[in-house]
C-alpha cells in the first residue's frame, strides 16, 4: 500500500515550516512520498529585497498550490500522514481522509475545532467556546492562516467525528490528548511523540551568530550589553502568542526593558521600556534569549509544544508563561517556570525580578528537565507500520 505524507506546509523559515524539515526525512527514510504546496519565502522579505522576487515567489505559490491539488486528486487508498489541515485546505483534507484507508493526523494547533487554528479570544483568553460541536465562532473570528470559509471549518469538524475510527492522532503532549477527548465527546485512537523543532536536538552545542545588525544603534554584543537588564519576548505579533500581555507588562514593570524581535506593531503606543529589534533565532534572537534575565513565552492559547518555549527553556531556563488550562505549560513541573495572568502578572514579575537565588533555582532545574524531554520525543514512531 502506498504511503503518504501531506502536509500543508511545507520546507522554510516559520515555526511549522522548521518542523516539516525536520521530519520529512524521517518519513522518505519509512517510504512515504512527499506532497506539500510550496517552499515558504517571507513575500515582505523578498519585497524589500527585490519586488521581482516578491511576484516571482507569488507567482510560484500558485504554480506549486495547483500542482498540489492534482496530485492529491489521484491518492487513494492508502496510508496518509496529515499534517497542518487548514493549509491543504478543509475540503481536500476531507477528500483524503474519504478515500484512504489509515489517517495519521499530527495535531499541530488546534484547528480540529478552533477556526483561528489558536483558540484564543480578547473576551476570555484561552476559547473553548467551539469545543464539543455545540457552539459557532464569535461574529469576529476569522480564519487563520488565509481565508477559510466557517461553513467548510465546521463541515471538516463533523467529517473527523464520523471518521474517527480510520484515525490515529498523534499528539504533542498529554494535555492535548484530554482536548481532543473533550471536544469529540469519547475516546479516540492516540499516540504521544511530542515535538521538537530541527534547532532544538541539543545533543550538539549551540553555535551563535554575531552577525545581527539591530536598528536603533543596537549592533551585536556591545548592543545587548548597552540595554542592560532586560526581559525578551519571544514569539510572533499574534495576540494568542502573547505580545498584548507581554507590552501590558512592560508597562506595569518600567523599571526593566523588554525586547522584542520584530519593528514596533502599527497603532501600538508601547511604554518606554519597549526595545523593537527585527531578528530572526540565526540572526540575534537566540543570542538575545540566552542573555536577557527571563524569557516571555506567554501563548494564551491551548498551545501545545511550542519551539520558542522549549529553546527558551534549553537556552535560558528563566522562562514567563501565561496561565493555561490546556497548554503545554500546564504540564512542566510547578518552579521551574514562572506561570502569569493579566491579573497577577506585574507582581510576581517583579518579585521574580529581585528573587536572584530563586531564578537561579529555576534556571538550573528548567535546563535538567527540558533535556530529560528532548529524550522522550519519539517523532519515529509515527512513521513505522502498523
Amino acid at each position: 500500500m502506498r504511503k503518504y505524507f501531506v502536509s500543508g506546509v511545507g520546507p522554510g523559515e516559520a515555526g511549522a515550516s522548521r518542523f516539516f524539515m525536520n521530519i520529512e526525512h524521517i518519513a522518505r527514510s519509512k517510504g512515504y512520498s512527499i506532497l506539500y504546496p510550496y517552499t515558504h519565502k517571507s513575500l515582505r522579505g523578498l519585497w524589500v529585497r527585490s519586488p521581482s522576487l516578491a511576484i516571482a515567489q507569488m507567482f510560484n505559490q500558485v504554480v506549486g498550490r495547483i500542482s498540489f491539488y492534482l496530485k492529491l486528486l489521484f491518492v487513494c487508498n492508502s496510508t496518509i500522514f496529515m499534517m497542518h489541515p487548514q493549509g491543504i485546505g478543509f475540503l481536500f483534507s476531507m477528500l483524503l481522509i474519504g478515500r484512504n484507508k489509515e489517517i495519521r493526523y499530527y495535531v499541530l494547533d488546534n484547528s480540529y475545532f478552533c477556526l483561528r487554528s489558536y483558540n484564543y479570544h480578547k473576551k476570555g483568553g484561552e476559547c473553548m467556546k467551539c469545543v464539543g460541536f455545540e457552539s459557532a465562532p464569535y461574529s469576529d473570528c476569522r480564519s487563520f492562516p488565509g481565508f477559510r470559509m466557517k461553513i467548510i471549518h465546521r463541515a471538516f469538524m463533523f467529517y473527523l467525528k464520523k471518521n474517527l475510527g480510520k484515525i490515529t492522532f498523534y499528539c504533542q503532549n498529554k494535555k492535548q490528548i484530554e482536548l481532543l477527548e473533550l471536544h469529540f465527546g469519547l475516546p479516540v485512537s492516540s499516540q504521544l511523540v511530542g515535538m521538537l523543532a530541527s534547532d532544538t536536538r541539543f545533543e550538539q552545542a549551540a553555535e551563535f551568530s554575531s552577525s545581527a545588525k539591530f536598528i536603533d544603534g543596537i549592533d551585536g554584543i556591545d548592543g545587548i550589553d548597552a540595554l542592560g537588564e532586560f526581559l525578551v519576548f519571544h514569539g510572533s505579533q499574534d495576540s494568542a502568542k502573547g505580545i498584548d500581555l507581554s507590552l501590558k507588562l512592560a508597562e506595569q514593570t518600567p523599571k526593566v526593558n523588554f525586547v522584542f524581535p520584530f519593528s514596533k506593531p502599527k497603532n501600538v503606543s508601547p511604554s518606554n521600556n519597549c526595545v523593537f529589534i527585527p531578528c530572526r533565532w540565526e540572526s540575534g534572537l537566540n543570542e538575545l534569549v540566552e542573555r536577557a534575565l527571563g524569557v516571555l513565552c506567554l501563548s494564551q492559547w491551548s498551545a501545545p509544544v511550542e519551539g520558542a518555549l522549549i529553546k527558551s527553556l534549553y537556552f535560558n531556563g528563566a522562562v514567563i508563561v501565561s496561565d493555561t488550562r490546556f497548554g503545554f505549560s500546564s504540564e512542566i513541573p510547578n518552579g521551574l517556570t514562572l506561570k502569569v495572568n493579566e491579573n497577577t502578572g506585574s507582581e510576581l514579575l517583579s518579585k521574580f525580578m529581585k528573587d536572584e537565588s530563586g531564578r537561579q533555582r529555576m534556571i538550573a532545574g528548567s535546563k535538567k528537565w527540558i533535556s530529560t524531554y528532548s529524550k522522550s520525543v519519539m517523532l519515529e514512531n509515527m512513521f513505522d507500520e502498523s
